[in-house]
């Protein structure tokens, strides 16, 4: 993952880059009161994730604006596409599919919306 992966409220930091199943931390001093924590994750599924916090629980709500931009969750996709093939992708996507089937005719009507509102309900497993 390369460019800028966390943007900060007064710049940004770049991570070096990321490849799937790893966690990547830095961890570094603004201004002389505060000391911040950044993570960059990038999981089997291919889901990139950021985190920060700052060592003050009282403001850390202020430090809001972690995010992956569109270049960098591109360059992830792109570096992790070869980690599945498009036949595991349509498996899975497939099981998803027939989870919420109810009849296993393969479209979504009327009894299969009855389903997921039961189980919704908790009425249904």
């Amino acid at each position: 993952m390369n460019g800028s992966a966390v943007t900060l409220t007064n710049g940004q930091y770049t991570f070096p880059p990321v490849t799937a199943n790893q966690t990547i931390s830095a961890t570094f001093k603004q201004n002389p009161c505060c000391t911040y924590s950044v993570q960059a994750q990038i999981d089997a599924a291919k889901q990139a994730a950021t985190q920060a916090c700052k060592d003050n629980p009282a403001s850390c709500g202020l430090f809001g604006q972690t995010q992956l931009d569109q270049k960098v969750a591109e360059a992830v996709s792109t570096a992790t596409a070869s980690m599945y093939t498009q036949a595991q992708l349509d498996a899975a996507v497939k099981t998803e599919q027939l989870k919420w089937d109810a009849n296993g005719d393969g479209k979504m009507g009327l009894e299969d919306i009855i389903r997921i509102l039961q189980v919704l309900a908790g009425l249904r497993p």
